[in-house]
């Protein structure tokens, strides 16, 4: 038997389900992560470091002369070793990262173009895979974030960053930084998230070095916001250093190749926080089991048009 439909009928069952798609469709677009509190997550955060690892440079003589010697932005493990009756501290520094290209965070204690300063990147079989300078131009001491964009992260790597202090003396930091995937829900949740909540999650999933830079790309954008503020130096503070809450984030620098100077690697403004790129989802890369979370991710419904903008440009435009 057949069934025929004449057209006012049709009309209405369209306009019906337009009425219904009308209410249901804003429902999940508006849908919105509350604001989530910034916490580590001791039972997902895992320190790829090794031991021998250094936050912090020692020595304030020549140009180094600061409050603050030269410090790796980082999470550390820290345990007082004793040998001989001499105590020691032993420090591994490392975090994980679901970025291609993680951004190293560092403080310097003097304008860049009054010291020499070297980053060296190492694989796990100690091979030396970069050797930079950084290049740049700054009024004070601050902290920077420094990106190589031309070199894939593929698992881990260690990073050394030296300078010359003059009078003979240098200051050099190095720790880990170590590439996991995300489950794709995990992913998703990221991706879709708000810029302020990214950095919680990143943080509860134990991606430490991705919620670092989320919120200093924040802390760069919003310098007036108080939000934010109390939320970076919470976040020093959990990582053991407060004293660098208030040092100013820093539009530098370039990091060229030793080896082929006429090609440097940009590493400038940090880029917008909402340009980041997607969390890894590799089968090739071992999978860092993220907690579940009940909080429902707010939902776009287009997806953003393709940025023919520098990382320059974007960072200078973001937020005006």
């Amino acid at each position: 038997m057949k069934f025929l439909l004449k057209a006012p009928t049709l009309l209405s069952i369209a306009l019906v389900a337009g009425v219904i798609s009308q209410y249901a469709r804003p429902a999940a677009a508006q849908q919105q992560l509350p604001p989530l509190p910034i916490e580590f997550s001791p039972d997902n955060l895992i320190n790829p470091g090794r031991p021998g690892g250094r936050r912090r440079g020692g020595g304030s003589r020549g140009n180094c002369q600061a409050e603050y010697p030269l410090t790796a932005i980082a999470y550390a493990d820290s345990r007082t070793v004793e040998e001989l009756g001499v105590a020691r501290t032993d420090e591994a520094v490392g975090a994980l990262t679901t970025q291609d290209n993680p951004i190293l965070w560092f403080y310097l204690p003097a304008p860049v173009q009054e010291t020499a300063a070297e980053l060296v990147l190492r694989d796990s079989r100690e091979q030396v895979i970069f050797q930079g300078s950084l290049e740049g131009d700054t009024e004070s001491s601050g902290i920077v974030g420094l990106e190589l964009s031309d070199l894939p992260l593929e698992s881990a790597y260690q990073w050394f960053l030296t300078i010359d202090c003059d009078e003979g003396e240098r200051m050099t930091v190095n720790g880990w930084v170590e590439r996991q995937s995300v489950g794709p829900d995990a992913a998703r949740t990221l991706m879709q998230a708000s810029d302020r909540n990214r950095v919680s999650l990143y943080a509860s999933y134990g991606f430490l070095q991705d919620a670092l830079t989320q919120l200093a790309q924040l802390r760069y954008s919003n310098p007036e916001d108080e939000a934010v503020a109390q939320e970076w130096q919470q976040f020093l503070t959990r990582l053991e250093l407060p004293e660098l809450s208030d040092a100013p984030i820093l539009p530098c620098c370039l990091v060229a190749d030793s080896s082929n100077p006429s090609a440097p690697t940009p590493a400038v403004e940090p880029p917008p926080a909402a340009e980041d790129t997607p969390p890894a989802v590799n089968d090739d890369i071992p999978e860092h089991n993220a907690p579940e979370t009940n909080e429902p991710a707010e939902v776009e419904e287009d997806a953003p048009e393709q940025d023919s903008r520098s990382i320059l440009q974007r960072a200078r435009d973001w937020g005006n």
